[in-house]
């Protein structure tokens, strides 16, 4: 099976554990080529420009690969046309305040192994309490101690 098959394919069924925790190696990966370079942005150059030319390369990049894909190509652009909705537009507001956000996290000093942490477990919190009141997910005794793990966690990480 192609990589691009099993990649769409994923799901939690027997047998595919392999799978299964791919997204989070990827996830894992590129956020840490993100940081990486979210805290090497050239102090000079305009942050938006940054995003801007990030941007530009992410979509030219996601679009070849979108067009490579063997079930895909051009002729299904028109198809995939009639599904856009809101979404695209609220994520790509999502991912300007993140991209800005890391940018600029770094850019006043945040160390990286601090800054993403309290960020990403105050995100954690927050997609916790989303989850239970917009889609009615359940909140376990487990996560609500770990959220009170993470919250002393937050004040001795930022403790001088």
């Amino acid at each position: 099976m192609g990589m691009a098959k099993q990649i769409a394919s994923i799901s939690k069924e027997k047998g595919t554990t392999k799978m299964y925790y791919l997204p989070i190696f990827i996830i894992v990966m590129s956020n840490v080529a993100y940081h990486l370079s979210a805290k090497s942005v050239p102090k000079e150059m305009d942050s938006l420009f940054f995003l801007s030319l990030l941007y530009l390369v992410a979509g030219c990049v996601s679009f070849a690969i979108f067009i490579l894909k063997p079930e895909s190509g051009l002729s299904n652009v028109h198809a995939q046309i009639r599904y856009i909705n809101w979404v695209p537009f609220l994520f790509a507001f999502g991912i300007i305040g993140l991209e800005l956000g890391n940018i600029l996290m770094y850019r006043v000093g945040w160390n990286m192994s601090v800054g993403s942490l309290v960020a990403n477990i105050l995100l954690g919190i927050a997609l916790i309490a989303i989850g239970y009141f917009l889609y009615k997910e359940s909140i376990s005794m487990k996560q609500m101690a770990g959220i009170a793990f993470c919250m002393i966690g937050l004040v001795l990480i930022n403790r001088s």
